[in-house]
């Protein structure tokens, strides 16, 4: 009979070729990871480099919740399905894949003059944060402008140890 550790290890193997095999949740699976690793990675990076005296890393980011309620960004996702080459999802069935408890969300990232248009999927957001260590918060709001918009707000943060200085002084003799 296997233990725990055989279990975890089973488990895993067979969500991977289950991911390997759903050509949708693998599409969304890498489209996640490459926004993690390009976006939130270097962000937090940049800031864990910078002001040393703040204890505190995060990025907040938000992207609109992916249903047929909202037609423009549903028929993008649609699209994009499409060209991967899922044959036998409709456009109906983005409903079924995304739901508020695992929603899709459509974020778009300028960097410079680029525009990136990113699918993912916050479950997977949530596990490559919370692998790396981080804290994943995220919340639904629907803003004034847009009532078919629903926007998903997500922040990955963390407490990094933070340059202090102490009230005494430090004088430096000379021989």
């Amino acid at each position: 009979m296997p233990n725990l550790e055989e279990l975890i290890k089973i488990r895993e193997e067979a969500i991977k070729k289950h991911i390997d095999a759903n050509v949708l949740e693998k599409f969304l699976f890498d489209c996640t990871k490459k926004y993690y690793d390009d976006f939130i990675v270097k962000k937090l990076t940049s800031q864990a480099e910078g002001d040393l005296k703040n204890s505190d890393i995060s990025v907040c980011d938000s992207g609109i919740f992916i249903t047929t309620d909202n037609q423009e960004k549903s028929n993008l996702f649609f699209d994009e399905i499409l060209r991967i080459g899922l044959k036998i999802f409709s456009y109906g069935n983005i409903d079924d894949v995304s739901t508020k408890d695992d929603p899709i969300v459509y974020v778009k990232y300028f960097k410079g003059f680029e525009k990136y248009n990113y699918f993912i999927r916050l479950a997977y957001l949530k596990k490559f944060a919370e692998d790396d260590g981080y804290n994943f918060k995220m919340k639904f709001s629907q803003t004034l402008d847009s009532y078919d918009e629903l926007y998903v707000e997500f922040e990955i943060s963390s407490k990094i140890p933070r340059l202090v200085f102490s009230k005494q002084k430090i004088l430096i003799k000379k021989p």
